[in-house]
């Protein structure tokens, strides 16, 4: 009787093992999505095979979601899953009653939730400290598609641009995810080839990217280290912050000098060459936003509804409707489409869940859950003050997954 109870056990332990396994390559193949078609489009050119792979990923990666959904938790699915699902229908519905014109938005936007951001949901709200743990070692073994990717990019980037202007958003954007991973193993392991690794994941961001990858990036490696050496003594933590916060202070009074310097060594750098004579982010887009607050003043509390933006841009501008046309920044996207009151309550929450998650990762002290949650940050939140939009960067649904999913204390404890 024993046996067959210890052999029971086994066979549970095993099944959630696979189970925790297919979880985490799945969910680092949803992460690495974005990058690898990427890579694809850089290698092959071929737009339609590109397509192909990106919605297969996509598809497969939602597949293995709505089968979990289905067979295993018999529909019985995350409250907070089922909460976000019924806010973004009714959300959908309100908004093409104030502005049907917005459908022409639907067809994409719709097909994105189904592919892309209810799975992100999914495997934020369903994370657990094995799922994690097995996720980042996958992430780990990614690193060398990622050089992969840094080396055609390096190649490909020159060819496609013009010579003053040789960078990619998406190339930069790319990396971030992957370059904060090396970086936290960097902190973690502090081994000569994850110091390697840094040097040429950052560069490749400076040389071919965007300011906005290197700000985040410049972000989450001040609060890794600041969460990361939280744990030691409080003197020997304050003389380490202080020497960070000298060398800030120093880097930022220099820091044309220090662009400027870089700038000879990578050379036909966009970044660079902006941020030795312009570094307020504005490339234009300025005037973009000043159009868009020109109405919000005009109307301060008035609900457009969701992707509004974009049907306004096209009508004040006359040019063809474009999804790619949105204001660039998180708060004027929110007070344009909801208005100022409950775009402001809208931000108050994102940041109230973000001060809330980093209270109980500070509590929880696990290293890879303190680790996501700030990549999430950074690349679902901080990004979004001078690039894409939020309806439509998995990112962002990432971060929201993470935001509750880490205030579940227990699921995270070591030990």
């Amino acid at each position: 009787m024993k046996n067959r109870v210890k052999d029971y056990q086994m066979n549970i332990h095993e099944n959630r093992l696979i189970e925790d396994v297919v979880f985490a390559k799945t969910f680092t193949l949803l992460l690495n999505t974005l990058l690898v078609v990427d890579l694809f489009r850089m290698l092959v050119g071929s737009e339609v095979i590109v397509s192909i792979v990106q919605y297969a990923i996509y598809i497969g990666c939602a597949i293995y979601v709505y089968w979990q959904v289905a067979d295993c938790k018999k529909f019985k699915i995350d409250k907070n899953l089922f909460y976000s699902i019924c806010f973004l229908i009714i959300t959908m519905s309100i908004s093409y009653l104030v502005c049907p014109d917005i459908k022409r938005s639907y067809s994409y936007y719709i097909l994105f939730v189904i592919t892309r951001s209810i799975p992100a949901l999914y495997f934020t709200l369903y994370l657990d400290k094995n799922k994690l743990k097995l996720t980042f070692e996958y992430m780990r073994e990614c690193r060398f598609i990622w050089l992969l990717y840094i080396v055609v990019g390096m190649f490909w980037i020159p060819k496609h641009t013009n010579s003053w202007n040789q960078y990619s958003i998406t190339y930069g954007y790319n990396l971030l995810i992957p370059t904060c991973i090396i970086i936290y193993y960097l902190f973690k392991e502090k081994k000569i080839k994850w110091i390697i690794y840094t040097v040429i994941f950052s560069i490749s961001m400076l040389w071919r990217g965007s300011r906005g990858a290197i700000l985040c990036l410049l972000v989450f490696i001040v609060l890794i280290y600041i969460m990361n050496y939280k744990t030691e003594k409080r003197l020997k933590r304050y003389l380490k912050l202080m020497v960070a916060i000298v060398f800030g202070i120093v880097a930022a009074c220099n820091f044309k000098n220090i662009a400027l310097i870089l700038g000879k060594f990578l050379q036909n750098s966009r970044t660079l060459n902006l941020l030795s004579s312009n570094i307020n982010f504005d490339s234009g887009r300025s005037h973009i936003q000043s159009l868009y607050w020109n109405e919000i003043m005009e109307h301060p509390f008035k609900f457009n509804g969701i992707f509004s933006d974009r049907i306004y841009y096209s009508k004040i501008s006359q040019e063809i409707y474009d999804m790619t046309n949105y204001p660039h920044n998180i708060i004027v996207e929110l007070f344009f489409q909801w208005g100022i009151l409950l775009g402001t309550i809208i931000f108050f929450i994102m940041v109230c869940g973000i001060i809330r998650s980093v209270i109980c990762i500070n509590k929880i002290k696990n290293n890879e859950l303190t680790c996501i949650v700030l990549i999430f940050l950074v690349s679902g939140f901080i990004k979004l003050f001078f690039s894409a939009s939020y309806l439509v960067s998995i990112e962002f649904y990432l971060l929201v997954g993470i935001i509750i999913c880490s205030q579940r204390v227990n699921r995270f404890k070591i030990g």
